[in-house]
């Protein structure tokens, strides 16, 4: 069965506080960075060309975005968060902020 998905919802992980992937950036060697960056795992999510991708803006996943989120990078990122009683989900609507890129699996508003 396929299960229609809501498209006005959006998805914010973090890490105490911190978006999911910048905490994980933060925490692994740049090699071990690059490594994840180019495995299937993490090759699935689109990263954007603009300035403000990590620094100014805040993104969110899309419903197709966070169930590829849990499935395929989520399972990854435990390993080296450990438990993750830290990481964060929040579903919420679209902030009142500029959209400055958007795809199936992410919003990204500045």
């Amino acid at each position: 069965m396929n299960k229609k998905l809501n498209d006005s919802s959006l998805y914010r992980v973090t890490y105490k506080g911190e978006g999911i992937y910048q905490a994980l950036r933060n925490r692994v060697s740049n090699e071990d960075w690059e490594t994840l960056l180019n495995s299937p795992l993490f090759t699935w999510l689109p990263k954007p060309n603009i300035e403000c991708y990590t620094e100014k803006c805040i993104s969110y996943f899309t419903e197709k975005g966070f169930t590829n989120f849990i499935e395929k990078t989520f399972p990854i990122i435990t390993d080296y968060f450990g438990k993750p009683n830290n990481i964060m989900f929040a579903k919420m609507q679209p902030p009142d902020k500029l959209l400055v890129y958007e795809d199936k699996f992410q919003k990204v508003y500045k």
